[in-house]
């Protein structure tokens, strides 16, 4: 659909990056205002996005590279951290982010499922707006439809099938 929002030369700024990133303010936003309404120091949940930023970009890029093609980056084990040129995966990012909570609330020696009721509000509005993001760069397209509200992709650097209705 509209996989880039600005192009500059060979720079490019990509809606994909632009609403997760958003995405991510957003839900930082909702779980700090969660653990004020739960009772929790807002500055724990702040303090804790660096860390679940990082678990989820490296979860993210580890399980795409375990799943997807392992020869591949067995062959070529600096394209592992080569995360610019695409293969991310929402599963690995949420596993991720999980397991830096579960290390954090260990760490800070805060209750986790008290910790992840508050965060879950942001997370859930981050996967949806992901979603978003996802139609916007044209992948996790579905298959041909043939209805009023399909949407056909037209710019080459989306990956979904061109001029086909979805």
């Amino acid at each position: 659909m509209y996989p880039v929002i600005v192009q500059l030369g060979t720079f490019e700024l990509r809606s994909y990056g632009i609403i997760v990133a958003l995405s991510f303010l957003l839900g930082l936003w909702l779980s700090t205002r969660e653990a004020k309404r739960n009772g929790l120091d807002p500055d724990l949940v702040q303090d804790f996005a660096l860390y679940a930023l990082l678990g989820g970009i490296i979860g993210a890029r580890l399980y795409f590279v375990v799943f997807s093609n392992p020869a591949y980056f067995l062959q070529k084990p600096w394209e592992i951290v080569a995360v610019w040129h695409g293969g991310i995966s929402i599963v690995g990012a949420l596993l991720g982010g999980f397991l830096t909570a579960l290390w954090y609330c260990r760490k800070k020696q805060l209750p986790f499922w008290r910790f992840a009721d508050t965060l879950a509000p942001g997370v859930a509005l981050g996967q949806a707006a992901g979603v978003i993001a996802c139609l916007l760069n044209g992948d996790s397209y579905g298959k041909r439809a043939d209805v009023a509200w399909a949407i056909t992709y037209t710019d080459p650097r989306s990956m979904a099938p061109l001029n086909v209705p979805l």
